[in-house]
């Protein structure tokens, strides 16, 4: 996986697909959280049989700021 660029990556594998999250409840989303999250992609095999070694997690365009507590 490495070896795709982002275009490779979504041309084997499709663009990245977003649901919009919504309560249950109908209430407004707290601050903070997103409106829209990214689906999992499938990659071919469960992603307990991906080793690390095979990407690199933070490389991304988006990362997420951690929590502050």
């Amino acid at each position: 996986m490495d070896s795709l660029s982002p275009e490779q990556l979504y041309e084997k594998y499709g663009s990245p697909q977003y649901e919009p999250v919504v309560r249950l409840d109908q209430c407004p989303l707290p601050v903070g959280v997103p409106e829209n999250v990214i689906v999992p992609i499938w990659l071919g095999k469960e992603s307990e049989l991906i080793d690390l070694s095979e990407g690199n997690p933070t490389e991304r365009d988006e990362r997420i700021p951690p929590k502050a507590t």
